[in-house]
Protein backbone atom coordinates (compact mmCIF):
# COMPACT_ATOMS: atom_id res chain seq x y z
CA UNK A 1 0.00 0.00 0.00
CA UNK A 2 3.03 2.37 0.99
CA UNK A 3 4.65 1.40 -2.23
CA UNK A 4 1.33 2.48 -4.31
CA UNK A 5 1.18 6.06 -2.36
CA UNK A 6 4.91 6.45 -3.12
CA UNK A 7 4.14 5.45 -6.67
CA UNK A 8 0.97 7.52 -7.31
CA UNK A 9 3.18 10.74 -5.97
CA UNK A 10 6.01 10.12 -8.17
CA UNK A 11 3.86 10.18 -11.24
CA UNK A 12 2.32 13.45 -9.71
CA UNK A 13 5.54 15.38 -9.71
CA UNK A 14 6.69 13.93 -13.11
CA UNK A 15 3.40 15.39 -14.37
CA UNK A 16 3.70 18.67 -13.04
CA UNK A 17 7.64 18.74 -13.81
CA UNK A 18 6.42 18.27 -17.43
CA UNK A 19 3.94 20.43 -17.70
CA UNK A 20 5.99 23.44 -16.02
CA UNK A 21 8.59 22.59 -18.76
CA UNK A 22 6.13 22.81 -21.31
CA UNK A 23 4.80 26.02 -20.31
CA UNK A 24 8.58 27.36 -19.94
CA UNK A 25 8.87 26.39 -23.64
CA UNK A 26 6.29 28.06 -24.98
CA UNK A 27 6.31 31.53 -22.94
CA UNK A 28 9.77 31.95 -23.99
CA UNK A 29 11.52 33.13 -27.12
CA UNK A 30 15.11 33.54 -28.00
CA UNK A 31 14.02 36.85 -30.23
CA UNK A 32 16.08 39.54 -28.75
CA UNK A 33 14.05 42.41 -26.75
CA UNK A 34 13.74 45.29 -28.08
CA UNK A 35 13.42 48.87 -26.36
CA UNK A 36 11.09 51.36 -27.56
CA UNK A 37 10.77 54.96 -26.38
CA UNK A 38 8.48 54.98 -23.25
CA UNK A 39 9.58 52.38 -21.68
CA UNK A 40 8.21 49.81 -23.87
CA UNK A 41 9.79 46.49 -24.21
CA UNK A 42 8.74 44.14 -27.14
CA UNK A 43 10.74 41.07 -28.60
CA UNK A 44 11.72 41.07 -32.46
CA UNK A 45 9.47 38.14 -33.51
CA UNK A 46 6.15 39.86 -31.76
CA UNK A 47 3.03 40.28 -34.58
CA UNK A 48 1.48 43.33 -32.11
CA UNK A 49 2.59 46.26 -30.97
CA UNK A 50 1.36 49.32 -28.60
CA UNK A 51 3.35 52.95 -28.88
CA UNK A 52 0.05 54.89 -28.14
CA UNK A 53 1.80 57.26 -25.88
CA UNK A 54 4.83 57.64 -28.34
CA UNK A 55 5.34 61.85 -29.52
CA UNK A 56 7.20 63.22 -31.88
CA UNK A 57 10.87 63.43 -30.74
CA UNK A 58 10.64 59.92 -30.52
CA UNK A 59 9.72 58.90 -34.10
CA UNK A 60 13.34 58.55 -35.53
CA UNK A 61 14.37 56.11 -32.77
CA UNK A 62 10.91 53.99 -33.04
CA UNK A 63 11.18 53.92 -37.03
CA UNK A 64 14.75 52.42 -36.42
CA UNK A 65 13.63 49.79 -33.59
CA UNK A 66 10.37 48.37 -36.23
CA UNK A 67 12.88 48.60 -39.08
CA UNK A 68 13.93 45.20 -36.54
CA UNK A 69 10.56 43.43 -36.44
CA UNK A 70 10.03 41.67 -39.52
CA UNK A 71 6.99 39.42 -37.82
CA UNK A 72 4.83 43.13 -36.94
CA UNK A 73 1.56 42.74 -38.79
CA UNK A 74 -0.33 45.50 -36.35
CA UNK A 75 0.94 48.96 -34.80
CA UNK A 76 -1.57 50.72 -32.54
CA UNK A 77 -0.20 54.22 -32.41
CA UNK A 78 -3.28 55.28 -30.06
CA UNK A 79 -5.24 58.14 -30.68
CA UNK A 80 -4.66 62.08 -31.69
CA UNK A 81 -6.02 63.04 -27.74
CA UNK A 82 -9.19 64.81 -29.46
CA UNK A 83 -10.80 61.25 -30.99
CA UNK A 84 -14.02 61.12 -28.79
CA UNK A 85 -14.94 57.29 -30.32
CA UNK A 86 -18.36 56.20 -28.54
CA UNK A 87 -17.82 57.98 -25.57
CA UNK A 88 -18.07 61.51 -26.51
CA UNK A 89 -14.71 62.14 -24.54
CA UNK A 90 -11.56 63.08 -25.67
CA UNK A 91 -9.13 59.83 -25.09
CA UNK A 92 -6.48 61.23 -23.59
CA UNK A 93 -4.34 64.29 -23.76
CA UNK A 94 -3.25 66.01 -26.85
CA UNK A 95 -0.49 64.05 -29.10
CA UNK A 96 2.18 65.85 -30.78
CA UNK A 97 2.68 63.41 -33.30
CA UNK A 98 2.51 64.43 -37.42
CA UNK A 99 0.89 62.81 -40.41
CA UNK A 100 4.54 63.33 -41.28
CA UNK A 101 5.61 61.36 -38.54
CA UNK A 102 3.25 58.22 -39.16
CA UNK A 103 4.33 58.39 -42.75
CA UNK A 104 8.02 57.56 -41.17
CA UNK A 105 6.84 54.88 -39.13
CA UNK A 106 4.88 53.45 -42.15
CA UNK A 107 7.67 53.85 -44.41
CA UNK A 108 10.00 51.99 -41.96
CA UNK A 109 7.40 48.98 -42.00
CA UNK A 110 5.37 49.37 -45.17
CA UNK A 111 3.41 45.81 -44.58
CA UNK A 112 2.40 46.77 -41.26
CA UNK A 113 -1.15 48.58 -40.45
CA UNK A 114 -0.86 51.80 -38.73
CA UNK A 115 -3.97 51.87 -36.36
CA UNK A 116 -4.67 55.25 -35.60
CA UNK A 117 -7.72 57.32 -33.97
CA UNK A 118 -7.96 61.20 -35.21
CA UNK A 119 -10.29 64.13 -35.49
CA UNK A 120 -10.81 65.68 -38.62
CA UNK A 121 -13.07 68.08 -39.82
CA UNK A 122 -14.80 67.93 -36.51
CA UNK A 123 -15.61 63.90 -37.11
CA UNK A 124 -14.33 60.84 -35.91
CA UNK A 125 -11.77 58.56 -37.88
CA UNK A 126 -9.29 55.82 -37.58
CA UNK A 127 -6.60 54.76 -40.11
CA UNK A 128 -8.38 51.19 -40.34
CA UNK A 129 -11.55 52.96 -41.51
CA UNK A 130 -13.33 51.35 -45.08
CA UNK A 131 -14.97 55.04 -45.87
CA UNK A 132 -14.32 58.98 -45.29
CA UNK A 133 -17.31 61.14 -45.13
CA UNK A 134 -15.95 64.45 -45.40
CA UNK A 135 -19.15 66.32 -47.09
CA UNK A 136 -20.06 69.82 -46.49
CA UNK A 137 -16.93 70.14 -45.14
CA UNK A 138 -14.89 73.19 -46.20
CA UNK A 139 -11.44 73.42 -46.71
CA UNK A 140 -9.36 75.88 -47.54
CA UNK A 141 -6.22 73.48 -48.97
CA UNK A 142 -7.17 71.81 -51.86
CA UNK A 143 -7.98 69.02 -50.37
CA UNK A 144 -3.40 69.01 -49.42
CA UNK A 145 -4.39 67.59 -45.61
CA UNK A 146 -6.80 65.06 -47.10
CA UNK A 147 -4.85 63.82 -49.22
CA UNK A 148 -1.74 63.56 -46.96
CA UNK A 149 -3.86 61.23 -44.45
CA UNK A 150 -5.59 58.84 -47.15
CA UNK A 151 -2.11 56.58 -48.30
CA UNK A 152 -2.23 55.81 -44.02
CA UNK A 153 -5.90 54.42 -44.84
CA UNK A 154 -5.46 51.16 -46.55
CA UNK A 155 -8.75 49.71 -46.00
CA UNK A 156 -10.74 53.25 -47.39
CA UNK A 157 -12.81 52.09 -50.18
CA UNK A 158 -15.42 55.30 -50.30
CA UNK A 159 -14.49 59.40 -50.05
CA UNK A 160 -17.09 61.88 -50.18
CA UNK A 161 -16.05 65.08 -50.51
CA UNK A 162 -19.53 66.72 -51.38
CA UNK A 163 -19.25 70.27 -51.33
CA UNK A 164 -15.31 70.93 -49.58
CA UNK A 165 -14.25 73.13 -52.13
CA UNK A 166 -12.08 71.00 -53.69
CA UNK A 167 -11.73 72.19 -57.46
CA UNK A 168 -12.59 69.00 -59.72
CA UNK A 169 -8.95 68.47 -60.96
CA UNK A 170 -7.66 68.20 -57.54
CA UNK A 171 -10.51 65.56 -56.95
CA UNK A 172 -9.88 63.88 -60.61
CA UNK A 173 -5.93 63.45 -59.38
CA UNK A 174 -6.83 61.99 -56.05
CA UNK A 175 -9.22 59.60 -57.71
CA UNK A 176 -6.37 58.85 -60.01
CA UNK A 177 -4.28 58.36 -57.27
CA UNK A 178 -6.55 55.77 -55.93
CA UNK A 179 -8.49 53.62 -58.37
CA UNK A 180 -10.08 51.14 -56.11
CA UNK A 181 -11.36 54.25 -54.09
CA UNK A 182 -14.80 55.39 -54.87
CA UNK A 183 -14.40 59.20 -54.71
CA UNK A 184 -17.50 61.66 -54.73
CA UNK A 185 -17.45 65.33 -54.93
CA UNK A 186 -20.30 67.92 -56.03
CA UNK A 187 -19.96 70.10 -59.37
CA UNK A 188 -21.89 73.11 -60.43
CA UNK A 189 -22.10 75.49 -62.98
CA UNK A 190 -24.37 78.68 -62.68
CA UNK A 191 -27.96 77.98 -62.03
CA UNK A 192 -27.70 75.12 -64.61
CA UNK A 193 -26.04 72.27 -62.79
CA UNK A 194 -25.79 71.18 -59.17
CA UNK A 195 -24.66 68.16 -58.21
CA UNK A 196 -22.69 65.24 -56.98
CA UNK A 197 -20.35 63.42 -59.09
CA UNK A 198 -22.12 60.05 -57.89
CA UNK A 199 -25.13 61.09 -59.19
CA UNK A 200 -26.85 58.47 -62.38
CA UNK A 201 -29.32 60.53 -63.56
CA UNK A 202 -29.69 64.28 -63.74
CA UNK A 203 -32.13 66.77 -64.92
CA UNK A 204 -31.34 69.66 -67.42
CA UNK A 205 -34.76 70.42 -69.11
CA UNK A 206 -34.45 74.21 -68.99
CA UNK A 207 -30.34 74.12 -70.25
CA UNK A 208 -30.07 76.79 -73.35
CA UNK A 209 -27.45 76.78 -75.98
CA UNK A 210 -25.09 79.14 -74.26
CA UNK A 211 -24.61 76.91 -71.05
CA UNK A 212 -23.75 73.76 -73.28
CA UNK A 213 -20.41 74.01 -73.47
CA UNK A 214 -20.00 75.00 -69.50
CA UNK A 215 -22.25 72.30 -68.59
CA UNK A 216 -20.64 70.02 -70.58
CA UNK A 217 -17.19 70.56 -69.26
CA UNK A 218 -18.51 69.25 -65.58
CA UNK A 219 -20.36 66.54 -67.25
CA UNK A 220 -17.57 65.07 -68.02
CA UNK A 221 -16.60 63.81 -63.75
CA UNK A 222 -20.23 61.96 -63.75
CA UNK A 223 -18.80 58.91 -64.40
CA UNK A 224 -21.23 56.97 -63.26
CA UNK A 225 -23.87 59.25 -65.29
CA UNK A 226 -26.51 57.06 -67.04
CA UNK A 227 -29.22 59.31 -68.09
CA UNK A 228 -29.53 62.74 -68.81
CA UNK A 229 -32.95 64.32 -69.41
CA UNK A 230 -33.08 67.26 -71.37
CA UNK A 231 -36.74 68.01 -71.91
CA UNK A 232 -38.23 68.60 -74.99
CA UNK A 233 -38.00 70.84 -78.06
CA UNK A 234 -41.42 72.91 -77.32
CA UNK A 235 -42.48 71.38 -80.52
CA UNK A 236 -42.36 67.95 -79.44
CA UNK A 237 -46.44 67.22 -78.54
CA UNK A 238 -46.53 63.46 -77.37
CA UNK A 239 -49.27 62.53 -79.40
CA UNK A 240 -47.96 62.38 -82.79
CA UNK A 241 -50.81 62.97 -85.78
CA UNK A 242 -51.45 60.28 -88.42
CA UNK A 243 -48.54 61.08 -90.92
CA UNK A 244 -49.79 62.57 -94.38
CA UNK A 245 -47.31 63.62 -97.40
CA UNK A 246 -48.76 67.04 -96.74
CA UNK A 247 -47.83 67.53 -92.89
CA UNK A 248 -44.36 65.58 -93.40
CA UNK A 249 -43.34 68.55 -95.30
CA UNK A 250 -41.77 70.95 -92.75
CA UNK A 251 -38.35 69.57 -91.36
CA UNK A 252 -39.03 70.98 -88.09
CA UNK A 253 -42.21 73.34 -86.83
CA UNK A 254 -41.81 76.73 -85.84
CA UNK A 255 -43.39 76.35 -82.61
CA UNK A 256 -40.24 74.57 -81.44
CA UNK A 257 -39.42 76.94 -78.73
CA UNK A 258 -35.88 75.51 -77.40
CA UNK A 259 -32.79 77.15 -79.20
CA UNK A 260 -30.70 73.62 -78.51
CA UNK A 261 -29.05 72.29 -81.62
CA UNK A 262 -28.41 69.08 -81.97
CA UNK A 263 -24.51 69.81 -82.43
CA UNK A 264 -25.39 71.07 -79.00
CA UNK A 265 -27.01 67.33 -78.01
CA UNK A 266 -23.77 65.79 -79.11
CA UNK A 267 -21.33 68.19 -77.17
CA UNK A 268 -23.20 66.56 -74.20
CA UNK A 269 -22.93 63.35 -75.79
CA UNK A 270 -18.99 63.21 -76.13
CA UNK A 271 -18.87 64.53 -71.99
CA UNK A 272 -20.78 61.55 -71.07
CA UNK A 273 -20.50 59.13 -73.49
CA UNK A 274 -22.22 56.44 -71.25
CA UNK A 275 -24.99 57.95 -70.93
CA UNK A 276 -27.91 58.26 -72.29
CA UNK A 277 -29.62 61.54 -73.80
CA UNK A 278 -33.23 61.63 -73.05
CA UNK A 279 -34.55 64.48 -75.42
CA UNK A 280 -38.18 64.50 -77.46
CA UNK A 281 -38.52 66.50 -80.40
CA UNK A 282 -40.43 66.97 -83.31
CA UNK A 283 -39.19 65.98 -86.49
CA UNK A 284 -41.02 66.16 -90.33
CA UNK A 285 -44.19 66.24 -88.73
CA UNK A 286 -43.84 63.22 -86.23
CA UNK A 287 -42.87 63.12 -82.60
CA UNK A 288 -39.84 61.18 -81.20
CA UNK A 289 -37.38 60.75 -78.44
CA UNK A 290 -34.03 59.81 -78.63
CA UNK A 291 -35.41 56.49 -76.55
CA UNK A 292 -37.27 55.35 -79.14
CA UNK A 293 -36.22 52.10 -80.56
CA UNK A 294 -38.01 52.90 -84.33
CA UNK A 295 -37.98 55.71 -86.04
CA UNK A 296 -40.53 55.64 -88.95
CA UNK A 297 -39.80 58.87 -91.67
CA UNK A 298 -41.34 56.85 -94.04
CA UNK A 299 -42.68 59.48 -97.01
CA UNK A 300 -41.20 62.33 -95.79
CA UNK A 301 -40.14 64.09 -98.58
CA UNK A 302 -36.08 65.21 -97.67
CA UNK A 303 -33.76 67.86 -99.58
CA UNK A 304 -30.60 67.33 -97.77
CA UNK A 305 -29.79 63.45 -98.33
CA UNK A 306 -30.67 62.43 -95.32
CA UNK A 307 -28.25 64.78 -93.36
CA UNK A 308 -30.26 66.03 -90.06
CA UNK A 309 -31.03 62.42 -89.94
CA UNK A 310 -27.87 61.38 -89.83
CA UNK A 311 -27.00 64.31 -87.02
CA UNK A 312 -29.93 62.47 -85.00
CA UNK A 313 -29.28 59.17 -85.35
CA UNK A 314 -25.81 58.54 -83.32
CA UNK A 315 -28.31 59.90 -80.28
CA UNK A 316 -30.70 57.39 -80.42
CA UNK A 317 -28.68 54.29 -78.63
CA UNK A 318 -31.82 52.51 -78.88
CA UNK A 319 -33.26 52.35 -82.02
CA UNK A 320 -33.11 49.38 -83.87
CA UNK A 321 -35.18 50.13 -86.86
CA UNK A 322 -35.23 53.14 -89.41
CA UNK A 323 -37.91 53.42 -92.00
CA UNK A 324 -36.79 55.48 -94.93
CA UNK A 325 -39.45 54.88 -97.58
CA UNK A 326 -40.08 57.10 -100.50
CA UNK A 327 -38.01 60.08 -98.86
CA UNK A 328 -35.54 60.72 -101.49
CA UNK A 329 -32.21 59.85 -100.21
CA UNK A 330 -30.01 57.94 -102.58
CA UNK A 331 -29.29 54.36 -102.17
CA UNK A 332 -25.20 55.18 -101.90
CA UNK A 333 -26.08 57.28 -99.07
CA UNK A 334 -28.54 54.91 -97.58
CA UNK A 335 -26.25 52.21 -97.66
CA UNK A 336 -24.27 54.62 -95.47
CA UNK A 337 -26.37 55.12 -93.18
CA UNK A 338 -26.60 51.46 -92.51
CA UNK A 339 -22.73 50.71 -92.16
CA UNK A 340 -22.90 53.48 -89.84
CA UNK A 341 -25.16 51.41 -87.47
CA UNK A 342 -24.89 47.95 -88.32
CA UNK A 343 -27.25 47.24 -85.38
CA UNK A 344 -29.92 48.79 -86.77
CA UNK A 345 -32.35 47.66 -89.43
CA UNK A 346 -32.68 50.30 -91.59
CA UNK A 347 -35.25 50.71 -95.12
CA UNK A 348 -35.54 52.62 -97.84
CA UNK A 349 -37.05 52.68 -101.59
CA UNK A 350 -35.30 51.41 -104.74
CA UNK A 351 -36.66 52.45 -107.91
CA UNK A 352 -35.50 51.67 -111.75
CA UNK A 353 -38.55 53.08 -113.99
CA UNK A 354 -41.40 51.33 -114.47
CA UNK A 355 -39.77 48.08 -114.00
CA UNK A 356 -39.25 48.34 -109.93
CA UNK A 357 -40.16 49.80 -107.04
CA UNK A 358 -39.72 48.20 -103.72
CA UNK A 359 -38.71 48.47 -100.24
CA UNK A 360 -35.40 47.17 -99.54
CA UNK A 361 -36.81 44.56 -96.66
CA UNK A 362 -39.05 42.71 -99.21
CA UNK A 363 -38.40 39.05 -99.37
CA UNK A 364 -40.36 38.32 -102.91
CA UNK A 365 -40.47 40.52 -105.87
CA UNK A 366 -42.24 40.51 -109.58
CA UNK A 367 -40.40 40.77 -112.66
CA UNK A 368 -42.51 38.81 -114.52
CA UNK A 369 -42.42 41.39 -117.62
CA UNK A 370 -38.79 42.54 -116.89
CA UNK A 371 -37.25 42.71 -120.58
CA UNK A 372 -33.09 42.54 -121.50
CA UNK A 373 -32.57 45.86 -121.80
CA UNK A 374 -33.56 46.88 -118.19
CA UNK A 375 -31.71 43.94 -116.56
CA UNK A 376 -28.61 46.14 -115.78
CA UNK A 377 -30.09 48.32 -114.08
CA UNK A 378 -32.33 46.46 -111.89
CA UNK A 379 -29.85 44.46 -111.18
CA UNK A 380 -28.05 47.51 -109.79
CA UNK A 381 -30.78 48.17 -107.36
CA UNK A 382 -31.13 44.66 -106.51
CA UNK A 383 -27.94 44.59 -104.92
CA UNK A 384 -29.45 46.93 -101.73
CA UNK A 385 -32.22 43.95 -100.83
CA UNK A 386 -30.27 42.20 -98.65
CA UNK A 387 -33.53 40.71 -97.73
CA UNK A 388 -34.99 39.25 -101.01
CA UNK A 389 -35.63 35.42 -101.13
CA UNK A 390 -37.65 34.74 -104.32
CA UNK A 391 -37.00 36.99 -107.54
CA UNK A 392 -39.88 35.91 -110.16
CA UNK A 393 -39.34 36.50 -113.54
CA UNK A 394 -42.42 34.53 -114.89
CA UNK A 395 -41.73 32.39 -118.38
CA UNK A 396 -39.43 32.50 -121.20
CA UNK A 397 -43.09 32.43 -123.35
CA UNK A 398 -42.47 29.09 -124.70
CA UNK A 399 -43.05 27.44 -121.35
CA UNK A 400 -46.82 25.40 -121.22
CA UNK A 401 -46.96 23.83 -117.65
CA UNK A 402 -48.09 20.75 -119.59
CA UNK A 403 -45.01 18.99 -121.46
CA UNK A 404 -45.93 16.79 -124.04
CA UNK A 405 -44.41 13.35 -123.98
CA UNK A 406 -40.81 14.14 -125.17
CA UNK A 407 -39.32 11.64 -128.72
CA UNK A 408 -36.91 11.91 -130.44
CA UNK A 409 -37.95 14.11 -133.00
CA UNK A 410 -39.40 16.69 -130.82
CA UNK A 411 -36.51 16.72 -128.87
CA UNK A 412 -33.84 18.36 -131.77
CA UNK A 413 -34.75 21.57 -131.21
CA UNK A 414 -33.11 23.82 -128.25
CA UNK A 415 -35.39 26.39 -128.12
CA UNK A 416 -38.38 26.22 -129.46
CA UNK A 417 -39.38 29.61 -132.15
CA UNK A 418 -42.60 30.43 -129.55
CA UNK A 419 -40.61 32.17 -127.36
CA UNK A 420 -41.70 35.43 -126.59
CA UNK A 421 -39.22 36.50 -124.04
CA UNK A 422 -35.64 38.27 -124.99
CA UNK A 423 -34.17 37.33 -121.88
CA UNK A 424 -31.08 35.38 -121.76
CA UNK A 425 -29.32 33.04 -119.33
CA UNK A 426 -26.81 35.34 -119.06
CA UNK A 427 -29.37 38.09 -117.75
CA UNK A 428 -30.50 36.06 -115.61
CA UNK A 429 -27.17 35.36 -114.09
CA UNK A 430 -26.62 38.99 -113.70
CA UNK A 431 -29.93 39.16 -111.76
CA UNK A 432 -28.73 36.20 -109.54
CA UNK A 433 -25.19 37.93 -108.81
CA UNK A 434 -27.31 41.19 -108.21
CA UNK A 435 -29.02 38.95 -105.09
CA UNK A 436 -26.96 35.89 -104.33
CA UNK A 437 -28.91 34.72 -101.48
CA UNK A 438 -32.59 34.86 -103.50
CA UNK A 439 -33.71 32.40 -105.40
CA UNK A 440 -35.27 32.98 -108.83
CA UNK A 441 -38.15 31.46 -110.10
CA UNK A 442 -37.92 30.80 -114.12
CA UNK A 443 -40.54 29.17 -116.17
CA UNK A 444 -38.73 27.74 -119.22
CA UNK A 445 -38.61 25.19 -122.33
CA UNK A 446 -36.01 23.21 -123.32
CA UNK A 447 -35.19 20.56 -125.88
CA UNK A 448 -38.88 20.61 -126.31
CA UNK A 449 -39.50 19.93 -122.11
CA UNK A 450 -41.02 22.04 -119.45
CA UNK A 451 -38.58 23.22 -116.78
CA UNK A 452 -38.52 25.84 -114.01
CA UNK A 453 -35.51 27.11 -112.01
CA UNK A 454 -36.70 25.41 -108.59
CA UNK A 455 -37.12 22.10 -110.29
CA UNK A 456 -35.22 19.17 -108.42
CA UNK A 457 -34.79 16.97 -111.46
CA UNK A 458 -33.75 17.54 -114.86
CA UNK A 459 -34.62 15.26 -117.19
CA UNK A 460 -33.10 15.30 -121.01
CA UNK A 461 -32.26 12.31 -121.94
CA UNK A 462 -32.16 11.58 -125.27
CA UNK A 463 -31.65 14.93 -126.40
CA UNK A 464 -29.13 15.23 -128.84
CA UNK A 465 -26.74 18.04 -128.56
CA UNK A 466 -24.40 19.83 -130.47
CA UNK A 467 -22.94 21.70 -128.46
CA UNK A 468 -21.25 19.22 -125.77
CA UNK A 469 -23.82 20.75 -123.11
CA UNK A 470 -22.73 24.16 -122.49
CA UNK A 471 -26.29 25.50 -122.70
CA UNK A 472 -27.13 22.84 -119.68
CA UNK A 473 -24.10 23.93 -117.70
CA UNK A 474 -25.10 27.84 -118.41
CA UNK A 475 -28.47 26.77 -116.42
CA UNK A 476 -27.59 24.19 -114.00
CA UNK A 477 -26.55 27.20 -111.65
CA UNK A 478 -29.33 28.71 -111.27
CA UNK A 479 -31.21 25.38 -110.14
CA UNK A 480 -29.87 25.43 -106.42
CA UNK A 481 -33.02 23.14 -105.71
CA UNK A 482 -31.54 20.20 -108.47
CA UNK A 483 -30.30 17.02 -106.95
CA UNK A 484 -30.37 15.39 -110.18
CA UNK A 485 -29.64 15.09 -113.93
CA UNK A 486 -30.21 12.70 -116.60
CA UNK A 487 -28.42 13.43 -119.48
CA UNK A 488 -28.19 9.93 -121.01
CA UNK A 489 -28.08 9.75 -124.81
CA UNK A 490 -27.34 13.16 -125.35
CA UNK A 491 -24.29 13.04 -126.93
CA UNK A 492 -22.26 14.81 -124.57
CA UNK A 493 -18.14 13.30 -124.23
CA UNK A 494 -17.63 11.40 -121.01
CA UNK A 495 -15.03 14.21 -120.21
CA UNK A 496 -17.70 17.32 -120.50
CA UNK A 497 -20.32 15.00 -118.24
Amino acid sequence: MKKKVIGYIAAAMLTVLLCGCAAFSANTSDAPKLRFPGHVVARADDTQLDLSKLGHKDVAAAAELLLQMPELKMLDLGSDGAWTGESGQTQGTARDLTWEDLHALQEAAPEVELLYRFRFCGRDFTTADDKMDLSRCVMTDNGAAVREILPLMKKCKYLDMDSCGVPSETMAEISADYPKMDVVWRVEYGEELNCRTDEKKIDLSTLSHKDVAGVAEQLAWLLKLEEIDLGSDGAWTGNPPELTKETASVERPAEATRDLSWEDLHTLQDAAPQAQILYRFRFYGRDFTTEDEAMDLSHSPMTDNGAAVREILPLMKKCRYLDMDSCGVPSEIMAEICADHPEMDVVWRVEYGKELSCRTDEKALDLSKLSHKDVAGVAEQLAWLHELEEIELGSDGAWTGNPPELTQETASIERPAEVTRDLTWEDLHALQEAAPQAQILYRFRFYGRDFTTEDEVMDLSHSPMTDNGAAVREILPLMKKCKYLDMDSCGVPSEAM
